[in-house]
């Protein structure tokens, strides 16, 4: 399913679309209560056709609902969005979310002395967030939960999720257009909005900060709850290989670990900086699961804008790495794995494990708009982006005139490229 087709904008027909949409999905959910706004109805990702339907209704309803409210309307929504992120901010930044009871309700009065602000505020946040379904007034100035406040409530990786969109990167957010404004021309890790607004790159702010670099692994962990794993065992076949999996940038290798133990047939070389290499290695020997695949992970200190001192291997595997980097920088990565595929075999792949950006109209809207706030999200911590299949291909013959796409692996929007060089 594509995006809108402008000639296809009858409301009736649109409306007749969203109640055919309506019923599969119902049927699809195989007999699972449907989802109601009251506190405990169930959140169902589903899969396949599922997914497909969902997209449609989903589709239909925001096509429908910019018609029903117009153009000058529809704007002045998206920039009423700004005053629910500045309640939501507050709701972290003053803990609401757990103030709040997970059953039952709360006398704004109580909650505004626990957080430490007045009422009258404090209320005026609740009122708006309730607005967008965050919180529910039960009964005059009394507060409880709904099914989407209270995952914040419940889970801390998705708390720290909250926490740490609102605070430093939500700062860095508004710097954006001071940001451009001195560096027009430049986009990398110290000409991006987060070193505009903090004064220092994404990883040195962490480095100096721990006790915020520990929300922030948190924050990314509730945001894969929030978003979805994409099954990298599942995803790809990797019983068709033999022999070692170079995993570049591979971190503490989890990923690694969580292959090898899947498929048997598998060895594992994870490269990465010193101290994610001692976190693996420390995980390896002590973790009872992880133990008895010590014969089998080896570790090792490489920066992988340098040359690839590996050599001989069945697939080269970079998950997640390229999004952190401007195309100079991934090019540059792209070349150092070239020495690593010309000692191996005709047709070893590189495997890049990423978010895929789609070109446009290829999906729906809301699907589109998803994929391009994270590439935004790159730009403003980074100066970095996210890449579609055509600019991923660009910087592979950039970095070697013999690197050809052979197969994309889709999953949503999660994908993974295998690239080949022609010997």
């Amino acid at each position: 399913m594509a995006a809108t087709n402008p000639s296809n904008s009858n409301m009736i027909s649109i409306a007749n679309r969203i109640l055919a949409d309506t019923k599969r999905f119902i049927e699809l959910a195989g007999g699972l209560p449907e989802r109601t706004f009251a506190l405990g109805s169930i959140d169902f990702e589903g899969t396949g056709e599922y997914v497909y339907v969902r997209n449609s209704l989903v589709a239909n309803l925001d096509d429908l609902r910019y018609l029903a409210i117009g153009p000058k309307r529809s704007m002045l929504s998206f920039l009423r969005t700004q005053q629910g992120a500045i309640a939501l901010q507050i709701a972290f930044t003053f803990d609401f979310f757990r103030i709040i009871p997970a059953k039952g309700e709360i006398h704004i009065a109580d909650l505004a002395q626990k957080a430490g602000i007045d009422e009258d505020r404090a209320c005026r946040m609740l009122r708006l967030l309730a607005t967008y379904r965050i919180f529910v007034e039960t009964k005059p100035r009394h507060f409880g939960h709904t099914p989407s406040s209270i995952v914040f409530h419940q889970d801390e990786n998705i708390r720290m999720t909250g926490e740490y969109y609102t605070s430093e990167l939500y700062e860095a957010f508004a710097s954006a257009a001071t940001c451009i404004k001195a560096s027009p021309n430049t986009s990398d890790a110290k000409h991006c909005p987060f070193y505009t607004r903090h004064g220092m790159t994404f990883w040195e702010y962490y480095a100096q900060n721990p006790e915020l670099s520990g929300r922030f692994a948190k924050a990314m962990a509730g945001w894969i709850e929030l978003d979805g794993q994409f099954d990298i065992r599942r995803k790809y076949p990797w019983a068709k290989f033999q022999g070692t999996i170079l995993d570049v940038g591979g971190g503490s290798g989890h990923v690694s670990m969580d292959l090898a133990t899947e498929f048997p047939n598998l060895n594992f070389i994870v490269e990465d900086v010193p101290h994610m290499i001692a976190e693996g290695q420390h995980q390896l020997t002590t973790q009872p699961t992880r133990k008895w695949l010590e014969p089998r992970i080896q570790f090792l200190q490489h920066d992988f804008f340098q040359l690839q001192p590996v050599r001989d291997v069945a697939a080269v595997f970079l998950r997640w790495i390229t999004h952190n980097w401007t195309d100079a920088q991934v090019i540059s990565i792209f070349s150092s794995i070239v020495p690593t595929l010309e000692s191996s075999a005709p047709g070893t792949p590189l495997l890049i494990n990423d978010l895929v950006v789609p070109e446009p109209g290829e999906v729906p809207m809301h699907v589109e708009r998803a994929v391009r706030n994270a590439d935004i999200f790159m730009f403003t911590c980074l100066g970095a982006k996210q890449r579609s299949v055509a600019e991923f291909t660009e910087l592979l013959k950039r970095a070697d005139k013999r690197y050809n796409v052979v197969n994309v692996s889709m999953d949503a929007n999660m994908g993974i490229i295998e690239a080949c060089l022609e010997h």
